[in-house]
């Protein structure tokens, strides 16, 4: 993320950022879930 935005970035803000990326799309959330074996039962 800093190398594209030419700057420091927290991690925090990057944490925050991926939090509301994943509230304007939960597909992207749920497909993370799979991958990782949630929704096989």
């Amino acid at each position: 993320m800093e190398d594209e935005l030419g700057e420091d970035v927290y991690k925090t803000d990057i944490t925050e950022a991926a939090m509301a990326v994943a509230q304007e799309h939960p597909e992207f959330v749920l497909e993370k879930l799979e991958e990782w074996g949630y929704g096989w039962s």
